[in-house]
């Protein structure tokens, strides 16, 4: 996992870095700017920042502010979607990426401007802009960036790129597990007296997001048992017990019940 992510933060910063030397160089500009161009792979860099989201989003809190954990998660998916909007803007004047399918766009137009609707007719409209990520309130910015992150995944990943994003996902899940044992337990960071929450800064959002990750590692546990010895099987079925032990001590009433059923539906379909 670490080696896919810092693979993929080093195409970003290579690309990045030519792309800003040969263009901060006066010597023969317009050629340099048309080699800078040619070569500034967008699609491989908005692949590389969904890839540097995945990760960084759920692990990152920062001790010591009064929101803990949400206001620097909602900071991070601000400064991606930045980031993915430039790419695509940028994309779409240097002509690298063609027109949206307009069929691709309709759900995401309708979503933004149902938020967009709700937003004008709230009794609150500071709340339903900016939110109020404390109390867990979601916002119009912060919907704003999940349809851009969504559109990014549905229009520029690759098969190969889903299947890294999937990775990166399920040893986050990891991560955030083994964080949320040392916490239960009191190893190198506080011992938590009435719950975990781990890197999620409450024991509800703990336990729905690894009960969302649960199914990737069973099911790709499943498309490896072939042999009950191989490699990948042991790591996936080994993650997906783990993720299933921290579901159970989050105890969270909705995780464990959506997990009974994720588990149920995947006996009887796969």
């Amino acid at each position: 996992m670490w080696i896919l992510i810092l693979k993929e933060i080093m195409v970003f910063i290579k690309d990045t870095s030519f792309y800003i030397n040969n263009f901060s160089t006066n010597n023969h500009y317009n050629s340099d700017r048309r080699t800078a161009m040619t070569n500034f792979d967008v699609k491989k860099n908005i692949q590389s920042i969904l890839i540097s989201a995945v990760f960084i989003i759920p692990l990152i809190f920062i001790p010591g502010l009064r929101d803990v954990f949400s206001l620097p998660k909602f900071v991070c998916l601000i400064l991606i979607t930045l980031g993915l909007s430039i790419f695509i803007i940028y994309g779409f004047i240097s002509g690298k990426i063609d027109k949206f399918d307009n069929i691709s766009l309709l759900p995401v137009i309708l979503f933004v401007s149902s938020c967009i609707l709700s937003t004008i007719f709230s009794s609150n409209k500071i709340i339903s802009i900016y939110g109020n990520y404390l109390y867990r309130q979601e916002s119009l910015i912060s919907n704003i960036c999940y349809s851009i992150i969504f559109l990014s995944v549905f229009l520029f990943s690759t098969r190969n790129h889903i299947h890294n994003l999937i990775t990166i996902i399920i040893w986050t899940a990891f991560i955030i597990n083994l964080y949320a044992i040392f916490q239960y337990f009191g190893l190198f960071v506080p011992k938590s007296k009435d719950f975990i929450f781990s890197t999620l800064g409450n024991p509800s959002f703990l336990g729905n997001f690894i009960s969302a990750i649960l199914p990737l590692s069973i099911v790709l546990a499943l498309m490896n048992n072939t042999r009950f010895s191989d490699k990948k099987f042991i790591i996936y079925f080994g993650l997906s017990i783990f993720s299933l032990i921290i579901i159970t001590i989050s105890k969270s009433r909705t995780a464990i019940l959506s997990t009974i059923f994720t588990i149920f539906f995947i006996m009887v379909f796969f």
